[in-house]
């Protein structure tokens, strides 16, 4: 008799301890595309660097849409670009990108990639791609305490000059795990 009223009171135990813990959280599916405005190296970003290196730094805002949702956006970058002039003027790319979902929350995503061209550059006509990770640096809302990453892909397109970037867009796939409430 003992016995069972130990093993009973064990199984309330457990049974207490699982219906108080918390349930997995889903992960939230980023997969989408930020599209920047158009804009201007020579006016809205920064050059810099040293003797092997030139740096730019831009920063430029526009959407998102896709999931989980559509967001206020803003993409901030430096170009690393070795020995500019002297070599194929493609380099590193490190970023963050800002996303604003509304009563969801807000995002902050650290981007790290190496650029390409694509076909043939000219003054009037570049095309370059960066492809990289993401991964989630901070959350705001109902995504604070998350965590996640994903892979990313920015494309830049110039037509018609030699500094105006009319297309301009990253196209994000990735995950977001939110940390559960506290039981």
């Amino acid at each position: 008799m003992v016995r069972l009223a130990v093993l009973l009171s064990a199984t309330s135990l457990a049974a207490a301890a699982s219906a108080g813990a918390a349930a997995p959280t889903p992960a939230i599916v980023v997969r989408g595309t930020v599209t920047l405005k158009a804009f201007d190296v020579t006016r809205e970003c920064r050059w810099g660097g040293t003797k092997t290196t030139t740096q730019v730094g831009c920063t430029v805002y526009g959407a998102y849409t896709g999931l989980p949702e559509a967001a206020g956006a803003g993409y901030g970058w430096i170009w690393n670009v070795p020995e500019y002039g002297k070599s194929s003027g493609y380099g590193f790319e490190r970023g963050t990108l800002v996303l604003n979902f509304g009563k969801l929350g807000g995002l902050s995503l650290s981007l790290t990639g190496k650029q390409k061209p694509v076909g043939k550059q000219t003054t009037a006509h570049a095309r370059v791609v960066t492809t990289g990770i993401w991964t989630m640096t901070k959350g705001t809302s109902s995504l604070a305490g998350g965590h996640g990453k994903g892979t990313y892909t920015y494309t830049l397109v110039r037509t018609g000059s030699a500094t105006v970037f009319l297309l301009a867009s990253l196209v994000l796939a990735g995950s977001i795990v939110r940390s559960p409430a506290p039981a």
